[in-house]
């Protein structure tokens, strides 16, 4: 999409190609074993790597100067308020918004023919269409079963000969796990991941407590961090994932339309969130397009052809977030039954989401129809392997009938 809007230069300059990943997994009796994947063995591209505000950034620096005469941004404003001129659900409703300057804390109210909530999970434009639209749209947000924090920390692996084009992995012995991801300068940017109860890392304060701590966890990573890095970790506050959320089952109402995480919140563990918006503004596009600048029906093709991507994606999602029956279990069985029938069974959930050419929706019934098939062969094979068993019970207790009747 990026390279469609011609916007792709800008952002690529400031992203790290991703060649593979390396895991470290904790062994019995103590020790690691680590292990380094090409991304070529799961993937026909280059995944490139960059931090949201470098891209924010990039994409301001790019419509400023190839669209400054047509796009105008302005900070420090918020929405605080989205009504609807006249009939509400008619086609041509169109929103007025009540903006506020952060910096004068003048209020004005303007209106528009077409309002984007691109304004993340607390979206006003959400809020106001869920108390207004009698449930045709409203967000769903779930628990979270899985729920973890974080701290961040920086990692110069330049001196280990491992390479800076790779994603780190390294899962403790105790639970905590260390991810990694290259910038373009080649430090890496560290997320060390761990559960609300862990008060050890929660309530780590001191350098002398973070060294200690790292190191314990984290041995092979621990000589890449400097210091410094370690000072400012020790100090710096923890920070929450988002929780799984998703809107529906219309994606707009009148002249106003979401897309990104007002739409689909996702745990950023695969890089869905931001690709998705991606595609959600790429989908819109394509429905402008072929509306001839008719808003309402332009909005209305969108939500009927996306709104079932956005709940497939959040759906899968939340099962990568679940544990050994709905994660573990489901990748074991998509190993198994691909290798042995290729040309019947598609790889795991994760690898699916990384086809291009495929939506969510459609990911989401190829593993559907995939599990039903394991399901049926796996009912199958017991049933066989049940018959073998009584086959050969009935054999062993008809010989020892006869072999206790001989002597006698």
């Amino acid at each position: 999409m990026l390279k469609k809007l011609g916007a792709w230069p800008a952002v690529e300059q400031w992203s790290a190609p991703l060649r593979g990943r390396k895991d470290w997994t904790p062994v019995k009796g103590g020790g690691y074993v680590s292990n380094v994947r090409q991304s070529t063995q799961v993937q026909n591209y280059t995944t490139m790597v960059i931090q949201r505000d470098r891209l924010a950034s990039a994409l301001l620096q790019d419509v400023r100067a190839r669209h400054g005469d047509r796009v105008s941004v302005t900070h420090g404003v918020k929405c605080n308020e989205v009504t609807w001129s006249g009939e509400w659900g008619s086609p041509w409703a169109r929103a007025t918004l009540t903006l506020e300057d952060a910096g004068s804390g003048r209020i004005e109210m303007k209106d528009y023919d077409l309002v984007v909530g691109a304004d993340g999970v607390n979206s006003t434009l959400v809020q106001s269409l869920q108390e207004q639209s009698e449930g045709r749209c409203k967000m769903t947000r779930y628990e979270d079963r899985n729920a973890r924090v974080y701290r961040t920390i920086p990692l110069d692996v330049s001196g280990t000969g491992w390479g800076a084009e790779y994603n780190y992995s390294f899962r403790s012995a105790e639970g905590p796990v260390l991810e990694a991801l290259p910038t373009k300068e080649g430090l890496m940017i560290g997320l060390v991941l761990f559960e609300p109860s862990d008060r050890e890392l929660a309530e780590v304060s001191t350098f002398e407590e973070a060294d200690r701590l790292l190191t314990r966890l984290f041995p092979d990573l621990r000589p890449t961090m400097t210091d410094e890095a370690v000072k400012r970790f020790a100090l710096q506050p923890v920070s929450k994932l988002p929780r799984f959320a998703v809107s529906g089952p219309e994606l707009h109402s009148g002249t106003g339309v979401l897309v990104g995480d007002a739409v689909h919140t996702v745990k950023p563990y695969f890089g869905l969130g931001v690709n998705s918006a991606f595609e959600d503004v790429a989908v819109l596009g394509k429905c402008l397009d072929l509306a001839h600048e008719d808003v309402p029906a332009a909005l209305q093709h969108y939500s009927r052809t996306h709104a079932k991507n956005a709940q497939a994606l959040v759906r899968m999602s939340r099962q990568a977030d679940g544990g050994f029956v709905q994660f573990v279990l489901p990748i074991i069985l998509d190993s198994l039954f691909s290798k042995a029938l290729p040309r019947v069974f598609s790889p795991s959930t994760i690898r699916m989401l990384q086809r291009a050419d495929l939506s969510f929706s459609q990911v989401a019934g190829i593993k559907r129809r995939d599990r039903a098939l394991q399901v049926a062969l796996i009912a199958a094979a017991l049933a066989v392997a049940a018959k073998a068993v009584q086959a050969a019970l009935r054999s062993l207790l008809g010989f020892a009938r006869v072999h206790w009747a001989l002597p006698f």
